[in-house]
């Protein structure tokens, strides 16, 4: 997981600020008890629930990226999961003090209440992440300049990788898995987007230019070190700006890697 620590410090923070407020409302019948269990069944128990969901959203997401899905939906199927283990939770609790009718009567709506209050921190947080995302991406958007244009190499060129493509085949930028082929992306001059295919395996390709030149940012793609003018972000999604409008995935698993790169500085 790529997330900040002062992201969860902050999702805390949020929660911690919904507990006590709703500790001073004393919401579903909470205000028969004293204020001092208030705080602590509020916030002590948005804070527990926040940490439950999050594991459980761990688990999703393996799922939807099994399925082929938008994380977005790993947060969706974590909420009535969550409100499934408290349902437990509180029928374990209370088993014995009522009626069974009256408890599964209790049950369905205490359901209902736990899965509304989780859908809507699941907008709030939704919201705060997708304005900071669009905030981030118009900056880094505006990052790379004509400047870094003029005064950094595009590409690598006299690769062992050249003797194999055309000649006069200029700077290598990017490498991109298209089926069994490998898609070789240039910088030229005056031209929008130049590249060339090659039935070859990316690793043969990436061994013919040198490894220590780029890094592989993606499993269908490789980058060229100097080819990297800036970087976009969509939420979690990260795409590098590379010439001539070229842009280029990082997978969540190689983040941590580009980062360390200086990729996204």
């Amino acid at each position: 997981m790529d997330r900040p620590l002062t992201n969860y410090i902050a999702e805390i923070g949020v929660i911690a600020l919904a507990g006590l407020g709703l500790a001073l409302l004393g919401p579903f019948g909470t205000d028969a008890l004293p204020l001092g269990v208030r705080f602590l069944y509020w916030i002590g128990g948005l804070i527990t629930a926040w940490a439950v969901f999050r594991l459980i959203v761990i688990a999703m997401r393996e799922v939807t990226q099994l399925l082929g899905i938008s994380d977005i939906f790993s947060y969706l199927l974590a909420t009535p999961l969550l409100g499934g283990l408290i349902l437990i939770v509180q029928s374990w609790l209370a088993h014995g003090s009522r009626s069974s009718l009256v408890q599964a009567e209790l049950s369905i709506w205490s359901y209902l209440q736990t899965l509304g209050l989780g859908l809507v921190f699941f907008v709030l947080f939704w919201l705060i992440y997708y304005r900071a995302a669009n905030h981030s991406a118009r900056a880094n958007t505006a990052r790379p300049s004509d400047e870094n244009a003029r005064t950094k190499p595009a590409g690598l060129s006299n690769t062992l990788l050249h003797r194999k493509l055309p000649a006069g085949f200029g700077p290598i930028v990017a490498l991109s898995v298209e089926d069994h082929y490998i898609r070789v992306h240039a910088f030229q001059h005056s031209v929008p987007a130049y590249s060339e295919m090659l039935l070859m395996k990316l690793s043969d390709a990436i061994a013919l230019i040198g490894r220590d030149t780029g890094l592989q940012t993606h499993r269908s793609w490789w980058v060229a070190q100097p080819a990297v003018f800036g970087h976009t972000r969509n939420g979690r999604n990260i795409t590098l700006t590379l010439p001539c409008g070229i842009k280029a995935p990082v997978s969540r698993r190689n983040v941590a890697k580009v980062r360390a790169a200086g990729w996204l500085d």
